[in-house]
């Protein structure tokens, strides 16, 4: 952003204390007081001729390190010329260039929301009262000083009443991509994929299928490569519970210390647990595992060996 000087209200001037040369980079003024202090501008004659300068050092009535023609030409002046600070070219390109870039910079004007607008208001007033009395300013100043003002006068009359957060340009391309502060893009709830790990710190039930706004009794499921799937559904007055896992594949139980693996090519019958004899109580395939759990000896393990309903069991 481009300086900005300090300016003095009312524009008081003073007069060259002795003639200067184009090239004299010490000026002696008859009242240094009038001018503000270093760094600034001050304006050296009057009119079209007139050259403005910039002062690095003030010392009492003298003004060091001028940088001559700062804008205009640098020439001769005598005694007595007048010396002011007054509204220059400069100021009005400043003025106008940093409101612009902080424009750039928090987005656009209607983004801003009232408080934002309010304040910036308060200090575009704040430095309308830093330029000086106006009668001090020659045409041209007064010109570029009021084309200012009015530019950003209407930027405000068209957006003054836009209450909407502002975000900048940036924010706003990373929303509109659905990325979050970190730059990744999040899951589509639609269905995708995601890699590395997945931690539910959740009581249950962690992941849900069929989900329709209704937890149904703590439907659990998980699945793998090796497909053990673990299910607990509740619903329709039915409550179900229970595991599976691809043919041809290996399940691990393990204790603490021993890994026991469950395999099976996918012909497998069931397991049952229960009170009795099966035979002719509990319908199964040819295959199917039943553990007795009042049975005595020869009498606890049967296995079904015909049949295709309730019959065909065997103890063992």
């Amino acid at each position: 952003m481009k300086t900005m000087y300090k300016a003095i209200a009312n524009s008081p001037s003073t007069q060259l204390a002795t003639a200067i040369s184009d090239t004299d980079k010490t000026i002696e003024l008859v009242d240094g007081s009038v001018l503000p202090d270093a760094p600034n501008l001050a304006v050296i004659g009057i009119g079209e001729t007139a050259e403005t300068i910039l002062y690095v050092e003030k010392n009492g009535n003298i003004l060091n390190n001028v940088s001559r023609g700062f804008q205009g030409t640098a020439q001769a002046w005598s005694t007595g010329v007048k010396v002011a600070r007054n509204f220059t070219a400069y100021d009005h390109d400043a003025f106008k260039e940093n409101i612009e870039t902080l424009n750039q910079q928090a987005g656009d004007i209607e983004n801003l929301t009232t408080v934002e607008k309010s304040n910036l208001v308060d200090a575009i007033n704040e430095l309308l009262t830093k330029i000086g009395e106006t009668g001090s300013l020659t045409t041209d100043e007064k010109s570029n000083l009021v084309a200012a003002v009015n530019e950003i006068k209407q930027k405000f009359t068209a957006h003054l009443a836009d209450n909407e957060k502002h975000i900048a340009p940036t924010e706003r391309t990373s929303w509109n991509n659905k990325q979050n502060a970190l730059g990744y893009s999040p899951l589509n709830k639609a269905g995708d994929t995601m890699s590395g790990n997945l931690g539910i710190d959740n009581a249950g039930p962690g992941i849900v299928l069929n989900y329709n706004g209704v937890i149904k009794g703590n439907f659990y499921y998980l699945a793998g490569d090796d497909c053990l799937y673990l299910f607990n559904r509740d619903g329709a007055s039915t409550y179900r519970g229970g595991f599976r896992f691809k043919p041809d594949k290996n399940v691990d139980i393990y204790d603490g210390t021993t890994y026991r693996k469950i395999w099976h090519a996918g012909n497998a019958g069931p397991f049952y647990v229960g009170l009795g004899s099966p035979e002719g109580v509990v319908t199964a395939s040819v295959g199917a595992i039943y553990q007795r759990t009042d049975g005595a000896a020869s009498t606890t393990l049967y296995v079904k060996e015909s049949g295709t309903g309730n019959v065909g069991w065997k103890a063992k």
